[in-house]
């Protein structure tokens, strides 16, 4: 390596991945979110305007960074076919490739690595992304095709690696062979970025029209609050470093808002867009201001929604309200340290119906949080139900509660009452399986229970958009499918 220029960089995203679903369960699960788009646009009265095609902001930050510096950059996304058939022409030119690797897309990260290496044995191989953060000398232990691991935000360290591959403990925060004792975090100290200095993503690296892409924007990193099922939780700096400038993120929206159709929805990907109220409301002002033709998506903590700031957010286009039920029960909030209560979720949902009929209501809830019982699972079938047959939301996005690595779940799993099955980290989605069972709750009761609440689901929705619980047309005439499909599968 000493003494080569190497100056040619392509970036790998893999945004999403593949879930192989049972088909019953494939097919239950299309006719219910084609049914969420209908509610969503019921409810708003507005047509539903998004790309399909979801990319990383993170990798396209980096890309940004490193053209800056006067690096060949290219850039693909995984899980566009598109994309994905100029990824080994591209292989065999690029000095670095760089792969983004959250844990069920771990091994889809390490599988180009090893492609990388056979087409091009002189390339070197970066691996980054939450499954790195808290799993990067293991990464590299295990596979040998991986030549850097490299925790946390990177875009500092990046260009520094990058510019000095022969000397990677310098730069900090890198697993490499051979291991040390220092590793992962090497010798050298991890300084975090400040947001507000980084440049607007490298929207032009994008293979197709950016109306083809769902877009999301951060107005901040990382989340203050500490979960114990999710990997934000180590993420948070001071908002010296976690804020991005106000006026880039309008000046960014401003830049999509004219490559976009006019309504087009916009998410704003924060952990909690109102965690700090005046900031939020400065940003409100300014996008109202420039008046950009679109509408927002955002997500918040139940605790957090107050009357005046739902006006306020309504007033500036924002219409899609996403909130962190988690679960139903009490003792399982309390258990999760999410610091918050049932009796919250509803009065949100209660607060933001008061003030606009038209804005959207959607409730994240995750399927066997420690804590979770057999009864508890059964009592969920009909309240989630209830949820949407009440009004109290209008769709609920369900999944299974997976243990990942950086998480207490999958870190300390056995002092949470949490038992691993398994480390296939292709398994680790919400949607599969559960990879791990509780004290007194099987995986197999898990699943099951999962199942039921999905059928529930897409018979509350066929409720709101026909007034019958289940006609046939719902290809779920009733939940007895779910046990033919239970008994089939299992037994």
């Amino acid at each position: 390596m000493t003494g080569r220029v190497r100056r040619k960089v392509l970036m790998i995203d893999i945004p999403t991945y593949e879930v192989k679903l049972p088909e019953p369960h494939k097919t239950l699960l299309g006719k219910r979110l084609q049914a969420q788009v209908r509610l969503w646009e019921n409810r708003t009265q507005l047509k539903m305007i998004k790309g399909g095609i979801p990319y990383s902001r993170g990798l396209l930050t980096l890309a940004a960074c490193l053209r800056a510096c006067d690096f060949q950059v290219k850039y693909l996304i995984h899980s566009d076919p598109v994309d994905r058939d100029k990824i080994p022409g591209l292989l065999q030119e690029a000095d670095f490739v760089c792969i983004n690797a959250m844990t069920p897309t771990v091994q889809i990260a390490v599988g180009l690595c090893r492609l990388a290496k056979t087409l091009n044995p002189a390339i070197l191989t970066i691996l980054g992304g939450p499954h790195i953060d808290s799993r990067a000398v293991e990464t590299v232990q295990t596979y040998a095709a991986v030549d850097f691991a490299m925790i946390g935000e990177a875009e500092d360290r990046l260009l520094a690696l990058l510019q000095a591959p022969d000397s990677p403990d310098t730069v900090g925060g890198i697993a490499h062979r051979p291991i040390t004792e220092k590793m992962p975090r090497t010798a050298a100290k991890i300084d975090p970025v400040i947001a507000s200095s980084l440049p607007m993503p490298a929207y032009d690296l994008l293979s197709r029209p950016l109306a083809q892409y769902s877009h999301h924007i951060k107005t901040y990193r990382g989340c203050p609050y500490q979960c114990y099922f999710c990997s934000d939780r180590h993420s948070w700096n001071s908002p010296r470093y976690s804020e991005h400038d106000l006026e880039q993120v309008v000046t960014e929206l401003t830049y999509l808002a004219e490559r976009l159709a006019p309504g087009t929805l916009m998410h704003f990907s924060d952990s909690i867009l109102n965690l700090r109220w005046e900031r939020t409301s400065e940003m409100l002002d300014r996008i109202k201001r420039r008046n950009l033709g679109l509408q927002f998506a955002f997500d918040t903590r139940v605790d957090l929604v107050k009357a005046d700031q739902v006006k306020a957010l309504v007033d500036a286009g924002f219409i899609y309200f996403r909130m962190g039920f988690e679960s139903l029960h009490n003792d399982v909030l309390h258990l999760a340290k999410k610091a918050s209560t049932h009796e919250k979720e509803i009065e949100a949902s209660q607060i933001i119906r008061a003030v606009s009929r038209q804005a959207a209501i959607h409730a994240y809830i995750l399927t066997g949080l420690p804590g979770t019982t057999r009864e508890s699972l059964s009592a969920d079938v009909m309240n989630i139900f209830e949820l949407v047959k009440q009004d109290i939301v209008d769709t609920v996005g369900n999944k299974v509660m997976v243990p990942y690595p950086g998480t207490p779940y999958g870190d300390s799993p056995d002092l949470h009452g949490v038992h691993l099955l398994h480390q296939d980290w292709s398994k680790y989605d919400r949607r599969s399986y559960p990879v791990f069972q509780l004290d007194d709750v099987s995986a197999d009761e898990i699943y099951f229970g999962y199942l039921q609440q999905e059928a529930a689901l897409a018979q509350a929705y066929t409720y709101k958009l026909s007034g019958v619980p289940d006609p046939d047309q719902t290809g779920t005439s009733s939940l007895g499918y779910v046990y033919q499909y239970y008994v089939d599968a299992v037994w």
